[in-house]
């Protein structure tokens, strides 16, 4: 049986005469119909649609790649511990601290008086202090928001 280009308008018609999801349907699908009216056979549109799909698996594949060689995006903290004059403050503990999780890191300052850490989220808020005998220098807040992916402190222990 040979189809008309009017059966080919058909299903179209029906389903816009129908409710919203069957004319959300029609429009999904509209490559599809398109094809099917204009080559009279519906692998055309089938043909649209599956280069459609593999277009974008192609762009998915190709931003994850992306992605993966420069690995993800990771800050680090470091700084020096100092007292009132200036000095370098040799063991004292600096504390980093999860906000969210609220676990705890610690770093025992060398004979320098710095401090590092590594590989932290840029998806989280940090609070960095240090201590030193009871006394504790103030604290200092890192945010999500903050774009920067290196902080520089310095810390003051009041004597």
């Amino acid at each position: 049986m040979k189809k008309t280009a009017s059966d080919l308008e058909t299903p179209t018609k029906k389903m816009k005469t129908k409710s919203s999801a069957d004319v959300t349907r029609a429009q999904f699908f509209g490559t599809r119909m398109l094809g099917a009216r204009f080559c009279g056979t519906q692998f055309f549109g089938a043909a649209l649609t599956l280069a459609s799909f593999s277009l974008s698996a192609i762009c998915l594949l190709q931003a994850t790649t992306a992605s993966a060689q420069h690995g993800p995006v990771q800050r680090t903290v470091d700084g020096v511990v100092q007292n009132n004059a200036g000095g370098s403050v040799k063991g004292a503990v600096v504390y980093l601290k999860d906000t969210k999780s609220l676990s705890v890191k610690s770093f025992v300052s060398t004979d320098a008086g710095t401090f590092h850490f590594s590989q932290l989220s840029p998806d989280t808020d940090y609070d960095v202090w240090a201590e030193l005998q009871g006394k504790k220098s103030k604290t200092r807040s890192i945010s999500q928001f903050n774009s920067k992916t290196q902080f520089t402190y310095t810390l003051k222990i009041e004597d």
